[in-house]
């Protein structure tokens, strides 16, 4: 008998995920239902007259599935669909989001094309306030003041550059000095339990894209542009 090679061998992983899943599965029906008395007496059932009541179930479950959904591949490297509605990830334990009254919603297109970024066909540019340039400082409050009416873009985006990070355009990745450019998701902020606001950035830090966060008592400069729609 051929032993098989390393590669035959890894060919097979999908299908050992799978028969795993469908066994997590199966155990998670086999108990819910045992507990309740039930047996595979149920089954013909499901396939007779509770069909019309399992087919909706499986609907209610597909949507609440779909709207956890972050990220949508395409046929396109370049090309996905990003759910800004999905749960948001938190920069820390007890974070509290606090999204803008304008933050954007839904699915959106987010597509790297001649070296830009664009969402919903709306390039995104390094936004930096007057008070930020020549050498100036801003304080994070101030800055969000300022960019009020601005299209800030959401940390959902954040994340699926950070998933994808060959998404990333060089033009966001250091500004004309060659300085690395810390990108920011003004679309929501999140509060600690002392009330101290904070926004969560991107950056592109030894070869590959890295987030974090910053309190917004603190001084935004030239290295800190926000994510912003172009209009």
């Amino acid at each position: 008998m051929k032993v098989p090679s390393p590669k035959s061998k890894n060919e097979w992983k999908p299908l050992g995920l799978l028969m795993s899943k469908v066994q997590d599965l199966y155990t998670t029906v086999r108990d819910t239902l045992g507990g309740m008395g039930i047996g595979m007496d149920i089954i013909p059932w499901l396939a007779g007259d509770g069909k019309k009541s399992l087919v909706e179930k499986l609907k209610a479950l597909g949507t609440e599935f779909k709207n956890t959904q972050r990220i949508r591949l395409t046929g396109n490297k370049n090309l996905i669909w990003v759910n800004l509605d999905a749960p948001l990830k938190l920069p820390f334990d007890g974070a509290e989001p606090k999204p803008d009254q304008n933050a954007p919603s839904g699915w959106v297109k987010v597509e790297l094309k001649k070296g830009s970024l664009y969402v919903d066909g709306k390039k995104i540019v390094a936004h930096l306030d007057e008070g930020q340039k020549d050498g100036k400082v801003m304080q994070g409050h101030k800055l969000a003041e300022a960019l009020t009416g601005k299209s800030v873009e959401h940390p959902n985006i954040l994340d699926a550059l950070l998933e994808l990070p060959h998404l990333v355009p060089d033009e966001l990745k250091k500004d004309g000095l060659g300085r690395t450019i810390y990108l920011y998701f003004w679309a929501v902020k999140f509060r600690d339990r002392d009330g101290g606001l904070y926004v969560r950035y991107g950056c592109w830090d030894g070869g590959a894209y890295r987030s974090d966060f910053r309190w917004l008592d603190g001084h935004w400069g030239g290295q800190g542009p926000a994510a912003v729609r172009a209009s």
